[in-house]
């Protein structure tokens, strides 16, 4: 090698329109499985704007993302919450999965980002 490191690649099954981001989409993807190594779980790809980024447990960013037809919950697990609360873009790039958040007996659709990127604005 010539001391660089090579292009990161992420392969994804696309972008998904944001009308067919629904619970039930995220419960059809957690049923069925199982995912795992050589049989990964369906992931796909998408630029969104930023209208809430908090940390929750000290290293994870739970985002608010906008879409063409409102809002969404998301969670980025292990980001670099320092980098993120001080640069505080105003749109993300992601490779995401939909998933099912159950929090106090209620159930509904999160998208959970695998990896992330500042963007520009939609």
């Amino acid at each position: 090698m010539n001391g660089t490191l090579p292009d990161q690649v992420h392969l994804t099954d696309g972008a998904l329109e944001a009308v067919d981001m629904t619970l039930q989409l995220a419960e059809a993807i957690e049923s069925g499985g199982p995912w795992g190594q050589a049989f990964e779980a369906p992931s796909f790809d998408g630029v969104f704007g930023i209208s809430d980024m908090r940390v929750v447990g000290e290293k994870h960013l739970k985002f608010r993302l906008i879409t063409d037809v409102g809002t969404l919950d998301a969670i980025a697990f292990n980001a670099d919450v320092d980098r993120w609360m001080i640069d505080r873009p105003a749109a993300v790039r992601c490779v995401y999965r939909p998933s099912v958040n159950e929090y106090r007996g209620e159930r509904k659709l999160q998208l959970q980002l695998d990896t992330i990127w500042p963007a520009q604005s939609q």
